[in-house]
């Protein structure tokens, strides 16, 4: 009897012992698995947060700008207002639209350090085109062929690095 009373004590001891070890085991393995996930999602974090361009890094001003006194701006306002033109519409109902960053003869500059980084066009508050451009590499400038009707309004945006967002804005006759 004592040996059977021996046996089921040291059988019952190593239930309890290696389910005392299956239980360490998951929590450990628990454990791991809780640390590789928060090593990934700070891994994702770390992936997510967005590495500046040279480019970028300069492009410091984002405030949406204007004419403080349209019927006498200044030079510098002039300098950064986009220039819209729209020549005739051919057959296919295209007109010509150019745009140049500066009005009435003053031009933006395009240096390194200070340039026209991107234009957008609108027609009927619509995005029909976005460019960016290069610092110093390329003026203020684009033109492209769309199909307008009488009545659409033409918007330019243009962002100086620099100095902020000016738009322009014109209603196309036909």
């Amino acid at each position: 009897m004592q040996r059977r009373d021996v046996l089921k004590r040291i059988g019952m001891a190593s239930v309890i012992g290696v389910s005392g070890i299956v239980a360490y085991a998951c929590k450990s393995n628990s454990d791991d698995e809780a640390e590789e996930q928060a090593a990934m999602d700070a891994a994702m974090k770390d992936s997510k947060k967005t590495v500046l361009s040279e480019r970028d890094k300069l492009i410091v001003n984002r405030n949406k700008n204007g004419f403080a006194d349209p019927k006498n701006p200044t030079e510098a306002e002039l300098k950064h207002t986009p220039e819209i033109t729209i020549g005739k519409v051919d057959a296919d109902g295209f007109a010509i639209v150019s745009v140049v960053v500066g009005s009435k003869g003053v031009v933006h500059p395009a240096t390194a350090e200070h340039w026209i980084d991107y234009l957008t066009f609108f027609v009927n508050d619509q995005k029909k085109s976005h460019i960016e451009n290069e610092n110093g590499e390329i003026r203020g400038f684009a033109q492209f062929s769309y199909k307008l009707k009488a009545g659409d309004i033409v918007k330019v945006e243009s962002g100086c690095n620099l100095h902020g967002i000016w738009e322009s804005s014109m209603v196309f006759i036909g």
